[in-house]
């Protein structure tokens, strides 16, 4: 048939004139790379936020779509705000950071992912605004959650930060 001699790896090392349009259905992420051995790709990690609710009594069901503003800031290793667009995604949304464009929109249940920040690039991520809750944690890569809205640390190369903030009392 048509695909007898079709490979099953989605993997490709060279696309050529490849017509990818037809891979598009609803939400897809394709990372395309160029890579050379001129120019080999530069060290990267990425950063992820997620968010949880746990009211403190049941009949809150508005708090779980509830969106809740985060912050996230990146300083390169100049020291200096990140130059660039740093592109996420995840469950129910799909992105990207710049330094104009530092606010992300998170609900109940939710992550993101950004990828592709240079090794060593600082990150601070703040929840803000007052969501009523009295009980606010973030944990850093499954260390114990602390009282707190903010969240600081440093990009590892091919390593991923994960960020988990809980709202917990009403």
């Amino acid at each position: 048939g048509k695909y007898a001699d079709a490979k099953t790896d989605a993997n490709k090392d060279d696309l050529g004139h490849t017509d990818l349009t037809n891979l598009f259905t609803l939400l897809n992420v394709v990372v395309v790379e160029d890579r050379t051995t001129q120019n080999p790709a530069p060290a990267t990690g990425q950063l992820t936020i997620r968010k949880e609710v746990k009211p403190a009594e049941e009949g809150y069901k508005e708090l779980y779509t509830q969106n809740f503003e985060f912050k996230v800031e990146l300083i390169g290793q100049d020291g200096k705000a990140l130059e660039g667009r740093y592109y996420f995604w995840g469950s129910d949304k799909a992105g990207y950071w710049d330094k104009e464009h530092q606010t992300i929109l998170l609900h109940h249940d939710e992550e993101i992912t950004i990828q592709g920040l240079p090794a060593g690039t600082k990150f601070t991520v703040t929840e803000t605004g007052d969501n009523g809750f009295t009980d606010v944690t973030v944990a850093v890569d499954g260390g114990a959650p602390v009282s707190g809205t903010k969240a600081e640390g440093t990009i590892q190369e091919k390593a991923t930060v994960r960020i988990a903030f809980v709202n917990g009392g009403t």
